[in-house]
């Protein structure tokens, strides 16, 4: 992915909203083009996180829920279902290191990513665009 179609892909409504990086480049790209977009870039390392608490409490830390947020899959949805409050053109979440995640609570990682483009979907066309980058566990 080249710096314009990651500009591209972060700005348009177009599925998908959640993005395997086939490379440490794809990543660097992403970041990048939302960067020169002023897109709020959040850089979120999952090493360590195998359970859906772990996963709920190190994404409420990255994206600075409010502490009334209730650490379930309906609360993550709500605070990711209106991200006007993050006051900037556009949110990229990255994640980093999710494969411990992946193998030890498989069914959750899915519910994650479902809540992901539920979410983005939700905020096109004309909310916040909201972007996930998963990055492989070696860039």
């Amino acid at each position: 992915m080249s710096q314009s179609d990651a500009a591209s892909w972060l700005q348009t409504g177009a599925a998908p909203c959640v993005v395997s990086a086939a490379s440490h480049a794809t990543c660097t790209a992403a970041m990048e083009a939302a960067a020169a977009l002023d897109f709020r870039v959040v850089c979120l390392d999952l090493a360590g996180v195998d359970t859906k608490p772990a996963l709920l409490d190190r994404l409420a830390a990255a994206l600075d829920f409010p502490d009334c947020f209730g650490h379930n899959w309906d609360a993550l949805a709500d605070a990711l279902g209106d991200l006007s409050w993050h006051r900037v053109p556009g949110l990229l979440l990255v994640l980093g290191n999710s494969a411990r995640l992946q193998y030890s609570a498989p069914a959750d990682f899915n519910i994650l990513l479902e809540i992901f483009e539920e979410s983005a979907a939700a905020q096109d066309p004309t909310g916040l665009p909201f972007r996930v980058l998963i990055r492989p566990d070696d860039a």
